[in-house]
């Protein structure tokens, strides 16, 4: 009796770890596509906003910024496409080192004009995930 008393403890354990991995793994899975709509939707307002910033620095011309694995947005790299007016380049290392700064500059603009709109809704999001995680931790761990 005893040890089938400590069998059905186990047994019990067992479940509960493997309904909480399934549980954490619903919540990774719902993070990750919030992450991708976040990262996509963000990517998207940033890389036309560096088109525009990048025709007004340069009085012209075109800049883009594209994926190098589309399919795969949390792991892909991004690749900046520039070209100041009357120049075609294929790489950023054939820009001179204004050019280059203008580039960096125009992206930072373009980042800052999504970051500022995006600020308030990220926190409320951050808001709905963290509230319950740590009202579920233990007091010395929420603190």
């Amino acid at each position: 009796q005893e040890i089938k008393k400590r069998y059905d403890e186990m047994y019990e354990q067992i479940a509960d770890l493997e309904k909480s991995k399934a549980e954490t793994l619903k919540i990774i899975a719902e993070l990750e596509a919030e992450m991708k709509a976040v990262f996509v939707e963000s990517f998207n307002q940033i890389n036309e906003n560096f088109g525009k910033v990048f025709a007004e620095l340069f009085g012209g011309g075109s800049a883009e910024l594209l994926l190098t694995d589309p399919d795969n947005v949390l792991e892909s790299g991004i690749e900046i496409k520039a070209a100041p007016p009357g120049k075609i380049i294929k790489s950023m290392s054939l820009l001179s080192g204004g050019e280059q700064s203008f580039v960096a500059i125009a992206l930072l603009f373009a980042i800052l004009k999504v970051t500022r709109r995006l600020s308030v809704s990220s926190t409320k999001s951050r808001r709905r995930w963290m509230m319950p995680m740590s009202s579920a931790l233990p007091p010395i761990c929420a603190a």
